[in-house]
């Protein structure tokens, strides 16, 4: 599998993870279950982001 691939499959669920931790933080449930949701996506987003750019530089 090559990084592209596995970048956008930490990039699917990390989205879903995001929009139900917005959710719950509009409803004002569980906010500090949320905001760790929130930072846990975030954290998968920017890795997915580093492992599609080290495969731009790879590919060029």
């Amino acid at each position: 599998m090559d990084f592209l691939k596995l970048a956008l499959l930490l990039a699917f669920p990390a989205l879903v993870w995001i929009g139900i931790a917005r959710s719950l933080i509009q409803r004002g449930i569980a906010t500090h279950v949320a905001h760790t949701m929130g930072a846990i996506a975030a954290m998968l987003v920017l890795v997915g982001a580093l492992l599609s750019v080290s495969t731009l530089f790879k590919a060029g």
